[in-house]
């Protein structure tokens, strides 16, 4: 980022770690569903 002159800001605790965390439990959640509904397919 700095070799294009570019701004950032590392954060690692705060808003963005906790909406990362939801999407991620969010992923978790749809990944286990699917399985299930895929389960009674066969």
């Amino acid at each position: 980022m700095e070799r294009l002159g570019l701004e950032h800001e590392h954060q690692r605790f705060g808003m963005r770690s906790k909406i990362e965390r939801f999407f991620r439990h969010l992923k978790e959640r749809t990944i286990v569903f699917h399985n299930k509904l895929s389960a009674r397919d066969y």
